[in-house]
């Protein structure tokens, strides 16, 4: 199946239809976050948009097309607001540069585009990113490799203290930065659950700071553990 570039998908085919194309998009957000991609339909965006099925089509291939350039939108402008490594201290250590990374990817996860606790942006991108649209793999080589492989960089900064070993071995990297990011991502899914079971959920922007706090503690200890166990007890000299 042909499928256009990430790019090609974000950008305006035609300047003077730019208009258009962003009423589009604009619309196909309201409704996707609103209905989901399964019932939310092209008439409606292209109501809404007071735009044709052949714009559609025109700029963004098909629905499916649309669908992936909206959640490309919410990523790009998360990652705008929320850098990794945005309120880093000067000449920090592994363990500030990674709990300074996870609230940064908290907040781009339950935060909305005015930088207001709003969980359903981040649970809407989660279910695009792990659904089986086409376009899945541009998603993934322009927004959450990058991420992943500074968070491996952090990764192996706290083995290189227990085991020099695990630190150069690419399999516990990857495990480990999968373990982080599924943290992130339970806490996004479980919120609705979590309000039945105890009073660990996240609520606000403060929650989220002691989330990170949190998962930092912990994961730390846990990298920690792995370095001296993945390679024996040998650690770094």
């Amino acid at each position: 199946m042909h499928t256009r570039s990430l790019q090609q998908l974000q950008q305006p085919r035609r300047e003077v239809q730019d208009s258009t194309r962003d009423r589009i998009l604009k619309a196909g957000e309201a409704i996707f976050l609103e209905k989901g991609f399964q019932k939310a339909t092209i008439r409606d965006i292209c109501s809404a948009a007071k735009a044709n099925v052949a714009a559609v089509n025109y700029h963004f291939q098909d629905k499916d097309g649309l669908y992936i350039a909206v959640v490309a939108g919410l990523l790009d402008r998360g990652a705008l607001r929320y850098p990794l490594d945005r309120g880093l201290q000067e000449d920090p250590s592994p363990e500030d540069r990674l709990r300074i990374m996870i609230y940064n990817i908290l907040c781009r996860l339950f935060c909305n585009d005015q930088g207001d606790y709003n969980e359903v942006h981040g649970r809407f991108v989660l279910e695009a990113l792990f659904g089986d649209s086409p376009h899945i793999g541009v998603l993934v080589d322009s927004f959450i490799r990058p991420s992943q492989a500074y968070l491996r960089t952090i990764i192996e900064a706290v083995l290189e203290g227990c085991s020099k070993a695990a630190a150069d071995d690419e399999a516990v990297l990857s495990r480990c930065a999968m373990s982080l990011f599924a943290q992130a991502v339970y806490y996004v899914y479980a919120h609705n659950f979590e309000k039945h079971l105890d009073d660990g959920r996240c609520r606000d922007l403060q929650d989220l700071e002691r989330l990170a706090d949190h998962i930092t503690t912990f994961s730390v200890a846990g990298i920690r553990a792995v370095g001296l166990t993945a390679h024996g007890s040998n650690a770094a000299v």
